[in-house]
């Protein structure tokens, strides 16, 4: 079971303040479906329109503060990763049968068939010993972590080139623990990032330095914004 609910206990992830929050019921359907092996029928925000979907979920994890279910998606014939927070509403299928080859993968090997398959280059971050702190009980990067004798650190991994929004997200929720040496497409989608924080403070003068220094605080849930650590359970 824990191929398929994961328990990885890291920093408290990031989610913007004005992120929707996943219905209760439904991530309860997705665990009641994932337990008892049955097919789901969802109502799914694709981000143009809503959308009625038939999927046998392969398992739930958070990361970046986000819910996520792999499932098997009958109207795509295929393997789709959905965001709990777009799943409107939720209810087991009796209908149609669960596919036993989607039974038999987990969170880790959901995809491996398009990870093997994808176009893939190299992600090179830089850690300080935070940051090795943090990514080490990351189920995405802990593995390749490469550990100095002062504590900090460096990953050095090939990931799918379409992939790289998925792991500089991750990146960006360590803040100024991580530093994104290569490809420049991931070091791009970090420098969009501070630019919508730019914005959003209304002001272009503000200094990298300040900019890291609100993105560490709003990482950061309000009450616990004056404490020295935390941490949460990802699931």
């Amino acid at each position: 079971m824990l191929q398929k609910l994961p328990l990885w206990q890291h920093l408290a992830p990031h989610r913007d303040q004005q992120s929707p929050s996943p219905c209760a019921k439904c991530l309860r359907t997705l665990l009641q479906a994932i337990m008892i092996r049955s097919v789901v029928t969802i109502e799914y925000d694709t981000g143009k329109g809503s959308e009625r979907r038939y999927i046998q979920p392969i398992g739930l994890y958070a990361s970046q503060g986000y819910w996520y279910c792999p499932a098997y998606c009958f109207e795509r014939r295929g393997y789709r990763l959905f965001r709990a927070d777009r799943v409107r509403s939720a209810s087991l299928n009796d209908l149609l049968a669960c596919l036993d080859e989607v039974d038999k993968k987990s969170i880790f090997d959901w995809n491996a068939h398009e990870r093997n398959a994808s176009e893939k280059q190299e992600l090179i971050v830089t850690l300080t010993p935070m940051g090795v702190r943090t990514l080490e009980e990351n189920g995405w990067f802990n593995e390749f972590i490469e550990r100095y004798e002062d504590g900090s650190g460096a990953i050095r991994m090939m990931i799918p080139v379409n992939n790289v929004s998925f792991y500089s997200e991750m990146i960006w929720g360590v803040g100024e623990a991580a530093r994104i040496i290569e490809p420049p497409e991931a070091i791009a989608y970090i420098e969009q990032k501070l630019e919508m924080m730019r914005q959003q403070y209304g002001s272009a003068s503000y200094s990298k330095q300040k900019l890291q220094m609100i993105v560490l605080i709003t990482r950061i849930p309000m009450g616990l914004r004056f404490k020295h650590a935390h941490s949460a359970y990802w699931l």
